[in-house]
């Protein structure tokens, strides 16, 4: 545990398909609270023909934005889909990226198209064994999964903050050949009925070798628990992550 560790940090804060900045807002004051930069990005998921380069740069520039004296770097946290594109941010800057997070992240392969990721980790199988052992029954629609455990207090609003996804970086092939070379953490959430943390432990296992994190929360941990979630954060910015090897897949 080293004091630069303890120092300010940047967070830079990616969120899922369809999403927005706003699904931190009541992340951000924690981590402000600590000292910290806050960047919840915005990335261009409703735009017409934006791919997986738009998000990319729009991650990187979070990224590279001049840090105030004496912090110790950034931790990029990615929700979700942006664990396709988050870690493509992070390549070529290992010096100023002190840890990814992944976080109810996908973990794509080389390669790999985010469309056919669903079936090479068998995450329709994993959501229906969870829904049997919960003793409920799968709804038809996906995104009851996505906002299961979503307070119903906030649901009005998160509706009201979701943008269009556009299919263009679903269909691209994931294009580095290895995981970049930055520590890098995986959090899960326990009552994920999305992506379910069976399958998320093996997923981690086997394509990056490393064993999660696990948060008490569903698919959403920035709404359903941001104090675990800020706190947990915090213990990993501290304690910092693992660098991946060999390539992931």
């Amino acid at each position: 545990m080293t004091e630069e560790r303890r120092g300010p940090t940047r967070y830079v804060l990616v969120h899922g398909a369809g999403g927005s900045p706003w699904e931190w807002h009541l992340v951000t004051p924690l981590l402000e609270a600590a000292g910290h930069e806050v960047v919840a990005v915005q990335l261009p998921c409703d735009v017409e023909g934006a791919g997986l380069t738009a998000s990319v740069d729009v991650i990187a520039a979070a990224i590279e934005r001049p840090v105030a004296p004496g912090s110790a770097g950034v931790v990029v946290v990615a929700q979700s889909f942006a664990g396709v594109t988050a870690p493509l941010a992070c390549h070529g800057r290992h010096e100023l990226v002190q840890l990814l997070v992944l976080l109810c992240a996908m973990v794509p392969a080389p390669g790999e198209r985010a469309a056919d990721w669903w079936d090479a980790v068998g995450m329709a199988d994993a959501q229906a064994t969870m829904a049997a052992g919960d003793g409920r029954a799968l709804p038809s629609d996906d995104a009851q999964l996505v906002t299961d455990d979503i307070p119903h207090v906030l649901r009005p609003e998160a509706a009201r903050h979701r943008r269009l996804q556009v299919a263009t970086p679903v269909f691209e092939p994931w294009p580095a050949r290895r995981w970049p070379a930055v520590p890098t953490a995986v959090v899960i959430g326990e009552r994920d009925r999305f992506f379910p943390p069976s399958m998320q432990r093996r997923v981690a296992a086997d394509r990056l070798g490393l064993a999660p994190h696990e948060l008490d929360a569903g698919h959403v941990p920035a709404l359903s628990a941001p104090a675990g979630l800020v706190a947990l954060l915090e213990q990993l910015r501290v304690e910092g992550g693992e660098l991946v090897a060999p390539p992931a897949g």
